[in-house]
C-alpha cells in the first residue's frame, strides 16, 4: 500500500541519505482506541516494545537512530528501508498494510519490521545497495504496527494536513 501522498512528498528528498529516523510504537499511552484499547493491548505489546528498545537503546516506546534511507516501490507497494549497520538488526522496513486502519480520522496502518538484512532485502535495493552490509546474528527483530514514522522531523500519522 501507499505512503500518505504529503508525506511522501516531503521525504522523498531524503532518498539515500542519511535521516534522523524515529519510531513511535503503539504503547498505553498512545493507543488509538485510547484508555479501553490500552486495557485491551496485552502483555505481548509491551514485550515487543521491550525487545525493540533493548535492540535499539532507546526509551519509552521510541525508537530514535540515524540511518540511511530508502524508498522502495514494486509490486507489493511502497516500503522505506532504514540501514544501521551499528546493530544487530540493521534493517528496518516500514510499510503499510492493504486495506488501511483510520480510526477517528487518525491514519493507524503503519507496520515495522526489524531484523538483520537479509539476501532479499538486499536485492530490493538500488541507491543503499553499496552501503547494506549482510550481518551474521543470531537476533530476530519482529514486526508489529506502530503509532507513527517521523523521518527528520516529517510524521507520517500525526500531521495536521
Amino acid at each position: 500500500m501507499k505512503f500518505n501522498e504529503n508525506f511522501l512528498n516531503e521525504i522523498k528528498k531524503f532518498n539515500g541519505q542519511k535521516v534522523h529516523l524515529k519510531i513511535i510504537q503503539i504503547d498505553g499511552t498512545n493507543h488509538p482506541l485510547g484508555a479501553m484499547g490500552a486495557m485491551m493491548m496485552g502483555s505481548e505489546q509491551s514485550e515487543r516494545i521491550n525487545k525493540a528498545m533493548k535492540e535499539y537503546k532507546s526509551n519509552n516506546g521510541i525508537i530514535e537512530i540515524d540511518a540511511d534511507m530508502e524508498l522502495v516501490i514494486n509490486s507489493g507497494g511502497e516500503k522505506l528501508i532504514f540501514l544501521n549497520n551499528n546493530f544487530d538488526c540493521n534493517c528496518i522496513e516500514i510499510f503499510r498494510p492493504d486495506p488501511p486502519m483510520v480510526i477517528s480520522g487518525a491514519d493507524m496502518s503503519l507496520w515495522w519490521s526489524y531484523h538483520p538484512l537479509s539476501d532479499h532485502e538486499l536485492n530490493q535495493l538500488t541507491v543503499l545497495k553499496n552501503n547494506a552490509k549482510i550481518i551474521n546474528s543470531t537476533t530476530e527483530g519482529d514486526c508489529h504496527p506502530i503509532r507513527d514514522i517521523i523521518v527528520n522531523g516529517i510524521s507520517h500519522c500525526l500531521q495536521r494536513t
